[in-house]
């Protein structure tokens, strides 16, 4: 299958560009958006989660966060 990207809408019918397209709102993802912003202020985003931002495989981790720090 081939799409034109230049005939592609969203399901609202309205063509949206995005700098940077973040896809999920777990730890990482938000992580990543926090430091983007920081590095490029005017950078277009858009973040794409399944739900809400509360619900990320993150959020229901039963072990926990580990992170590696310097």
């Amino acid at each position: 299958m081939t799409i034109n990207m230049n005939s592609t809408f969203s399901q609202c019918g309205d063509r949206k560009q995005f700098d940077v397209i973040i896809i999920g709102s777990g730890v990482a993802a938000l992580s990543c958006l926090i430091e983007l912003i920081k590095l490029q202020p005017k950078a277009n985003v858009a973040l794409i989660t399944k739900s809400t931002l509360a619900e990320s495989n993150s959020t229901y981790a039963q072990g926990g966060i580990a992170a590696a720090l310097d």
